[in-house]
């Protein structure tokens, strides 16, 4: 019998393509690679390979982090944007308060105006109304 593992959220989803990684995390494992042997071989002869190991992982680790970790389902450098842009930026602070009395009366006073335009329009109505029952009884009084 076969098994196959169905994840339970379909966002979760990340198709392999090579040894169990995705093409995102085979890239990290390159640039890293790319990083780490030039960094280790250049500086393992001028200060030392322990020293230079380091310095290797140093900048390993965030290339890994990038590829592999996902926080809340959010990629590393997307999420290291976030913070970035929460510390540097100042925070917008929208909310302003409005006493409860303020905002009935506000709302009052949005209803009263509205009130208001219909009665207008209901006294022009009837206006043009008695102006013409007015024409009408003049037409008939002159005939």
């Amino acid at each position: 019998m076969v098994n196959v593992e169905i994840p339970r959220e379909v966002k979760e989803y990340e198709a392999t393509v090579a040894m169990g990684l995705s093409a995102r995390q085979i890239i990290s494992v390159i640039c890293c690679l790319l990083w780490a042997v030039p960094v280790y071989l250049g500086l393992g002869q001028i200060i030392g390979q322990s020293t230079s190991i380091y310095i290797v992982l140093i900048g390993a680790i965030p290339i890994i982090l990038i590829g592999f970790y996902k926080i809340d389902g959010i990629p590393m450098e997307t999420y290291l944007k976030i913070v970035f842009k929460f510390l540097t930026e100042p925070q917008k602070r929208v909310y302003k308060y409005i006493p409860e009395e303020e905002q009935l009366h506000r709302e009052l006073i949005k209803e009263l105006s509205e009130t208001d335009d219909l009665l207008e329009k209901y006294r022009k109505k009837n206006r043009l109304r008695g102006e013409n029952k007015k024409c009408r009884k003049k037409s008939l009084i002159q005939q």
